[in-house]
Order: C-alpha cells, then sequence, then structure tokens
C-alpha cells in the first residue's frame, strides 16, 4: 500500500480541484487504501479478492467466497467493515455476477469495494 500512496499522492496533489475516482484491479485491493483515499478527497472503486473478509449490520465477517453469490445477482452492501484484523469501517460493496447465457458468463462475480453511494458505484458494475 505504501507504494500505492507514494504514487497517487503527487496525482491527487495536481487534480485536487476536480473529483478523483481511482479505480483499481486485485493488485489495488487493500481497503485501507480506499480509506487512505476517502480521507484525502478522491473516491475509490477497488476490485476484491473472494477471499477478503467482509462484515455488515446483518452478516458476521466472512470471507466473500462463502457470502453464496451466483450468477446474475447484484447486490449493494452499505457501511460494510472490510478486514477481519484491523477492520476499515464504513465503505460499501457492490457485488456483481453477469448471468449465464447460452453456455456464456462470468465465471466469478465482480466484487467491488467502493467509497461511492449504490448510483455511483452501479456505473462501475454493470459494464
Amino acid at each position: 500500500m505504501r507504494q500505492q500512496q507514494k504514487i497517487l499522492a503527487p496525482v491527487l496533489k495536481l487534480l485536487k480541484p476536480y473529483p478523483v475516482v481511482v479505480v483499481g484491479d486485485r493488485e489495488f485491493q487493500s481497503a485501507k487504501l480506499a480509506d487512505w483515499l476517502r480521507k484525502r478527497g478522491a473516491d475509490a472503486v477497488l476490485r476484491q479478492k473472494k477471499s477478503t473478509y467482509v462484515a455488515d449490520a446483518k452478516t458476521r465477517c466472512q470471507a466473500l467466497k462463502h457470502r453464496g453469490f451466483q450468477p446474475g445477482q447484484y447486490h449493494f452492501f452499505e457501511n460494510v467493515n472490510v478486514n477481519k484484523e484491523e477492520p476499515v469501517r464504513a465503505l460499501n460493496l457492490g457485488v456483481y455476477w453477469k448471468r449465464r447465457y447460452r453456455g456464456k458468463g462470468g465465471k466469478e462475480p465482480w466484487l467491488l469495494l467502493t467509497t461511492l453511494s449504490d448510483a455511483g458505484a452501479s456505473q462501475f458494475c454493470k459494464c
């Protein structure tokens, strides 16, 4: 995460007058990075690994792979805690699994940790 912060800090400083959304694939999957960006006024949409631990008001902390998501589903969880140890609080999680059609479709869901609301995050989930 330190290397990502080192790279992003000067870019965020240059783009300070503009709204910024950092979109990252699984190598940027850190909840701490999303929190760091949020504290600097930038939004984040970071793809998560299925081994990421998440807890919300309804469910205890468990890995995303055990949540039972199915093809064709879209879920948006607000105010989730991410990480089993040292949880990062009050982030959102969008889950989108493309439905199967004629044997084709996504092999696994897109798991997107975000600081955006459902309306903002849905544009990243349904592309």
